[in-house]
């Protein structure tokens, strides 16, 4: 959102969490992974906007205690290249890089379980 380039290869050899998300919606997604991402480290997460305006997607992910990257994706170029449709969606990519689940986030349980197999630990 600020303007600074990611790379996704920079999270190789931790755990990755990438969010997808419309401040439309008004999804918990960005709070939950706030959440998760303040008491696991070592995990590496991502918020992806795929909302229309940038300022709103600013104000949504300060509100929501996002201290990790969002990246702000309005034509949905980074959804389509990990073939994600809808806001809602959350992939875990374990050390290797390889993707390993794919959910939705209205089950933070199941996000958090999967995140923490990723890392070695149990839920």
């Amino acid at each position: 959102m600020n303007g600074s380039e990611f790379d996704s290869n920079a999270s190789l050899g931790r755990v990755l969490l990438i969010e997808f998300f419309d401040c439309k919606e008004g999804t918990r997604s960005l709070a939950d992974a706030a959440e998760l991402y303040s008491s696991h480290h070592e995990l590496t997460v991502v918020g992806v906007s795929l909302d229309d305006s940038l300022d709103r997607t600013v104000v949504f992910a300060a509100g929501r205690g996002a201290k990790f990257p969002v990246l702000f994706d309005p034509k949905r170029e980074v959804a389509a290249r990990l073939d994600v449709t809808a806001p809602g969606t959350s992939l875990a990519v374990d050390r290797r890089g390889i993707l390993r689940w794919i959910g939705d986030v209205s089950n933070p349980q199941a996000v958090q379980q999967a995140a923490a197999a990723l890392l070695g630990e149990s839920a």
